[in-house]
Parts: structure tokens; C-alpha cells; sequence
């Protein structure tokens, strides 16, 4: 459950946007040079994210199966690609996890889709926070309970003195 502070704290950072790609597929650069591919399932206002079906590889690996081939066909001056997005083997060679925690501070940069209208995708979760909630929607609250209760308790103790009272004001 997300708190009226992590949401303040996700309304007023780019997080929104993080957490509007929710469901969509997201390449995450780590710290460590590692990237993840896979589908975003949450992401809170620490950027502590959650991932499915996340494919992983090291750019280092990606490296020496370039620095392999350039050795086999013994051609030393061609330079060395790097590029962030992975051969289809190499991918395949690679670990796949079915579900990832990543916690924020390990993550370097947020790939995203270039399909996405990035002030749309803002606009429409900073105003999927601001909508008013259904108190019928709303968990359970102990506190608003009692209050309720014990209004009620006061109510019923008022309308009893009102009847205890006499009605007439009685001079004989």
C-alpha cells in the first residue's frame, strides 16, 4: 500500500513517469555495467523496482564475444561496438529470472520505450493520483469506526435525556 507521502513524494519527481510505464517492457542500467530487460510491475518513491520475465547481461560479455570473434576471423582493426542492446545469442545465453527486485540506489538510468509520449504518460499518473477516492473503496479504519460509534452513542444518549425531560413547564 502506498502512503499519502510516497505519493507526494512520487507526484513532485520523475518517479511518476517510472511508475507510469508500469506493464510495459523497460531496459535497466545497473551500477555495475549490468542491464535488465523485462516487464515492470512496480516501482515505489524510492525507485526500489520490481520486474517479470527480466532477461540480464553485462556489457563486458557483450565485449568478449566481439573481442572472440575479432580474434577468430584475425582482423585487429576493426574497433570494438558497444551497444546497450543485446545480440538475440547473446541473449538467449544469459540468465532469465522470473521475477527481479532491484533496489534503487543499484540503478544507474531508466531505458524508455521511445514509443512512449513521456507528459502523457506524467499527466495521466499524477492525475490517477489526484482523483478523489470512493469511501466505499477506501480500507477498513479502526479510528473513523470508534468515532463513528461513539457518535452515535452520544446521539442516542441526547435523544434519551430529551425524552427523560418534561415537556410541560408546568405552574399550577
Amino acid at each position: 500500500m502506498i502512503t499519502a507521502r510516497e505519493v507526494a513524494k512520487s507526484a513532485r519527481s520523475l518517479i511518476c513517469l517510472l511508475q507510469s510505464l508500469i506493464g510495459k517492457q523497460v531496459q535497466i542500467e545497473l551500477r555495475n555495467d549490468t542491464y535488465i530487460m523485462g516487464t515492470l510491475q512496480s516501482v515505489d518513491s524510492f525507485m526500489n523496482t520490481e520486474i517479470r520475465n527480466a532477461h540480464m547481461w553485462s556489457i563486458y560479455a557483450e565485449l568478449k564475444q566481439q573481442f572472440d570473434e575479432m580474434k577468430e576471423s584475425s582482423n585487429t582493426n576493426e574497433p570494438l561496438i558497444i551497444n546497450t542492446e543485446p545480440s538475440p545469442e547473446l541473449l538467449m545465453s544469459q540468465p532469465q529470472v522470473d521475477y527481479m527486485f532491484i533496489k534503487g540506489s543499484r540503478i544507474r538510468y531508466f531505458h524508455i520505450p521511445e514509443n512512449e509520449d513521456i507528459i502523457d504518460c506524467m499527466e495521466q499518473q499524477i492525475a490517477f493520483y489526484q482523483r478523489k477516492k470512493d469511501p466505499k473503496e477506501r480500507p477498513f479504519n479502526w479510528k473513523s469506526y470508534r468515532k463513528k460509534q461513539k457518535f452515535e452513542q452520544m446521539k442516542t444518549k441526547m435523544a434519551e435525556i430529551q425524552q427523560a425531560k418534561p415537556s410541560g413547564s408546568g405552574s399550577s
